[in-house]
């Protein structure tokens, strides 16, 4: 008897897929909002030379907060980790096959505006899910981007991330530790003030141990191994 986990990430990217509709909406709305109040376009995408003088209105620090329902892990180590029960001469066997996960994440914090560029100073949560196993985890991460345009910003970006509570989804009785990682890449910025469209393209690097199995449950490795790539893109607001 098995079970396994081809479908891993259908879930969540399902869930992306209508939150992903849903921050494109709410992006629609604010633009279309700005235009009836503006009475013109609601949009401008005309450059700024770089070290021309903003106002003073987009200058300084700020408080934002950062949405990311559209987030996923591609991790290229978690397929082929399976749990093994013999019992009776009957198997009974749960397997993870592929790599996808869902990421979703919240972040708030502070952005500072120095002309010509920008550095966020930001912290939050999120889950890990696919049909296999979830966690919960919270993260800080500081982005320093360029700003070749008024609206448009990009460059790189450092965070620590703490993973935390993972369960396995199915039957199997199996204990993990928490697990400290590291997530890097490049982020890029679309402003619509005070919306602006985030997507980034990162590395993570976490690593979840084995440390229990019960019930006569066995697993084929002493660990879960998540890193890999991550591609995030949501919304955020600048007060």
């Amino acid at each position: 008897m098995s079970s396994s986990f081809g479908r891993e990430g259908c879930c969540g990217f399902k869930c992306g897929i209508v939150l992903v509709v849903l921050t494109l909406l709410v992006f629609c709305g604010v633009g279309s909002a700005g235009m009836l109040m503006g009475g013109g376009s609601a949009i401008s995408l005309g450059e700024v030379p770089v070290g021309e003088n903003y106002s003073s209105q987009d200058g300084g620090a700020k408080l934002i907060i950062e949405l990311l329902p559209a987030s996923f892990l591609f991790s290229s180590d978690i397929d082929g980790f399976k749990a093994t029960k013999v019992s009776g001469g009957t198997t009974w066997t749960e397997e993870i096959e592929g790599t996808g996960s869902w990421l979703p994440s919240v972040r708030g914090g502070l952005s500072l505006d120095f002309n010509f560029m920008e550095v966020d100073l930001t912290g939050g949560g999120g889950v890990l899910a696919n049909a296999a196993m979830y966690a919960s985890f919270v993260t800080g991460d500081v982005a320093l981007r360029f700003k070749p345009s008024k609206n448009f910003s990009i460059g790189p970006h450092f965070g620590i991330i703490r993973f935390s509570d993972l369960e396995w989804a199915q039957d199997a009785d199996i204990t993990f530790s928490d697990a400290d990682g590291t997530i890097v890449g490049i982020v890029t910025t679309f402003e619509f003030s005070p919306v602006f469209l985030i997507l980034s393209v990162d590395y993570l690097s976490a690593t979840f141990d084995v440390e229990s199995t019960s019930n006569g449950w066995t697993t084929n490795d002493n660990e879960v191994d998540v890193s890999g790539t991550v591609i995030q893109f949501g919304v955020g607001f600048r007060f």
